[in-house]
């Protein structure tokens, strides 16, 4: 199974209320999250604080 596969396959489990396939799932996607959230990050005012890393790690923590 492609990792695509693998992540649609892991967010159904997740879906169905299973906490083992959410977190097979994080690692997975992290990358991907922090790249959006830098991109997004880039188009914002410098004087920002809150940085890529914070805003990913904050936004995984609401899915617990």
């Amino acid at each position: 199974m492609n990792e695509l596969g693998q992540i649609t396959a892991l967010l159904s489990a997740v879906g169905r209320g299973n906490q083992a396939a959410m977190d097979e799932l994080l690692p997975l996607v992290y990358g991907e999250l922090h790249s959006i959230a830098a991109r997004y990050f880039r188009r914002e005012r410098c004087d920002h604080t809150l940085q890529p890393t914070s805003l990913v790690k904050a936004a995984l923590m609401l899915t617990r």
